[in-house]
């Protein structure tokens, strides 16, 4: 059974959770008076192409649900409303708060699949790939 994973050629904006904590309690605990009641953008800055996250998703998880290895994309045209490339700036974050990401989208990707893994919760999901083999 080959399973297949639908990517529509679509811009992404991603940034792994704990960077998100990481410059809220920078925003929280600073003694910077400007950088106070400011929006910031969070963002790993890096570019990362659709296939890139797909690669990650499909090949983390490979150890403990060997169907995904059989997982193959099918491309879909752009979808009304879709960003093609995006890259968001967060030089004000750097300089008011001095926020460097800690996590980049590979490594975010890895420790997330590894969390949900640990709980089983993909336990589910292999319930279902099962049952329609």
């Amino acid at each position: 059974m080959q399973l297949l994973f639908e990517i529509h050629a679509i811009g992404s904006k991603n940034s792994y959770i704990d960077n998100v904590t990481q410059i809220n309690l920078f925003a929280a605990t600073t003694d910077n008076s400007i950088a106070v009641n400011q929006i910031y953008n969070v963002a790993v800055v890096d570019r990362a192409t659709l296939n890139q996250l797909y690669d990650n998703l499909r090949v983390n998880p490979v150890a403990q649900f060997t169907y995904s290895a059989n997982t193959r994309p099918v491309y879909r045209d752009f979808r009304a409303g879709d960003v093609r490339h995006s890259l968001v700036d967060i030089a004000e974050a750097k300089s008011l708060l001095g926020y460097s990401p800690r996590y980049r989208v590979g490594e975010g990707l890895r420790e997330a699949m590894a969390w949900y893994i640990d709980r089983n919760l993909g336990s589910d999901v292999q319930r279902r790939v099962n049952d329609e083999s």
